[in-house]
């Protein structure tokens, strides 16, 4: 019941979905492969030969669906965006540190694993003010 609930709340007869559809490329091609009789089923609402509340509820809740899509898209190229920028900032404190000798693993897995940025930033910095490994170790600890 919530479901269905969720997707009435949602319904309106909006004559407009058709041409924002269609001048939308993506959305444009989701209406061919959601099928043509979504088209001729508004135009029958336009028109006045056909009196039909599916087409309206369909598309609405299809469209939702897409920005739903789109936002998680956006949502998962952010975070694949910022774990590289991550690990180049991790990089950095590690190349810092080898300037004074081995770094060890535990402490090389520590600074990659961290994902937050200013953290990191942070890190470089101490790193380029550190004078040894473990006087650096023991300042994030």
């Amino acid at each position: 019941m919530g479901t269905w609930k969720e997707k009435w709340s949602i319904y309106e007869e909006d004559y407009t979905i058709l041409g924002r559809m269609l001048n939308n490329p993506q959305l444009s091609q989701r209406l061919r492969v959601w099928g043509e009789d979504l088209e001729s089923h508004l135009l029958g609402n336009v028109y006045g030969y056909c009196n039909t509340w599916d087409v309206f509820w369909t598309l609405k809740n299809k469209v939702k669906e897409t920005q739903w899509e789109e936002r998680d898209m956006c949502k998962a190229l952010e975070e694949y965006y910022n774990d590289g920028v991550a690990e180049g900032e991790a990089s950095a404190v590690i190349e810092l540190l080898q300037e004074m000798g081995e770094v060890p693993k535990e402490l090389c897995d520590k600074i990659y694993k961290e994902k937050d940025l200013n953290l990191l930033k942070d890190w470089i910095k101490l790193a380029a003010k550190s004078d040894s490994i473990s006087s650096f170790e023991k300042s994030i600890s």
